[in-house]
């Protein structure tokens, strides 16, 4: 097994060992250690498609943005999230960000007093945190608790049958078959759906409220400038 299920590292210590770029890492998958082929495989123009591991498991929960292999299904998706990410978006996102840096910060200024402080879990917890804020209107609040919490929890050990079988696309196709291997993953992708749901709830009523309020002062600037 893989130590810790830290693939890049059998695969550092494998360019390591044979110095070049280009190595043979399964029986039909080639791993590229050279910077400038990444626009070549992964560009808007790349003739290359995603491997079948990445849609094995696509009968657990199907294929997210990442995972799918169709390129048109791909643009499609791709388009939606440009709304979500487009310059105006990212402006309306700043004070959220910028709370939970201050937090961020404040938490930091109270573990300095601690002789070791694990710099790389709070930037972690900010992580999430932020991200649950922006994705589903809810933080996480990791940065408060100080410890991950168990949505989190969840979600990495779902991620344990991809680590390690992520490279064996049958093994992986079989392991998430199982009530085992696709527990947890089936847990996380529940609980993401109920708060989307709920958001999306939440969103339509504000809009509902938007056009009531908009009727209403249209209603109420007809009679003040109506005639007699």
């Amino acid at each position: 097994m893989l130590p810790n299920y830290q693939y890049f590292k059998w695969t550092e210590t494998l360019h390591a060992q044979y110095q070049t770029d280009v190595i043979r890492t399964g029986p039909r998958e080639v791993t590229i250690y050279c910077a400038d082929a990444v626009p070549l495989i992964h560009g808007p123009n790349s003739k290359c498609s995603k491997g079948p591991w990445y849609g094995v498991a696509k009968h657990v929960g199907g294929c997210s943005t990442q995972t799918t292999r169709n390129k048109e299904e791909h643009r499609r998706r791709r388009r939606d999230w440009d709304h979500a990410l487009n310059a105006k978006a990212l402006r309306e996102y700043e004070p959220r960000l910028n709370r939970h840096a201050l937090a961020l910060m404040s938490r930091l200024q109270e573990q300095a007093k601690q002789p070791v402080v694990r710099f790389t879990n709070w930037v972690n917890f900010y992580s999430f945190d932020v991200m649950g804020d922006v994705g589903f209107s809810r933080s996480f609040g990791m940065m408060e608790r100080g410890e991950e919490a168990d949505v989190i929890k969840l979600l990495h050990s779902s991620m344990a049958p991809l680590a390690i079988f992520g490279h064996m696309t049958w093994g992986l196709d079989l392991i998430t078959r199982t009530a085992f291997g696709a527990r947890d993953m089936i847990r996380h992708i529940e609980w993401t759906a109920m708060v989307l749901k709920e958001r999306k709830k939440v969103f339509k009523q504000f809009v509902i409220t938007i056009v009531q309020l908009t009727m209403i002062r249209l209603t109420l600037k007809r009679k003040t400038f109506s005639p007699g």
